[in-house]
């Protein structure tokens, strides 16, 4: 009985193996699985009026919260340039968060929450 139990649970151990890497490569096939890449989010985006503001930044408000600038795709630079300056335009948007310090000019040391983006649209 007991060698019949063992038998059973090493088909199991082995058929899960062969399942997990089936899955695997299953999710390789598919493309790139990291959500926060190309997932689309809905925002609002905030371009700086450097004649009205002169300390002031670009930025996306996501979720209440605001997310400086950090780089612009190249494909992506013209379509931000199109966008008016001093006013909260809903846009549809792709990008990467990312912390980090020195984008301040002001205090190097300080950390702002920053997004890169690689893709905009108006909504």
């Amino acid at each position: 009985m007991s060698k019949n139990l063992f038998l059973v649970l090493v088909a199991l151990a082995v058929g899960c193996g062969k399942l997990e890497k089936v899955q695997d490569s299953f999710i390789a096939l598919s493309g790139n699985n990291d959500l926060t890449m190309i997932e689309v989010r809905v925002g609002a985006i905030y371009r700086n009026n450097p004649a009205t503001q002169p300390q002031g930044y670009d930025f996306i408000e996501f979720e209440n919260t605001q997310y400086r600038l950090g780089s612009v795709s190249t494909e992506v630079a013209p379509e931000v340039a199109k966008l008016p300056r001093g006013e909260l335009v809903p846009v549809y948007f792709k990008g990467q968060f990312v912390r980090r310090s020195g984008v301040s000019t002001t205090n190097p040391n300080v950390e702002f929450d920053v997004i890169d983006l690689t893709a905009i649209t108006k909504k």
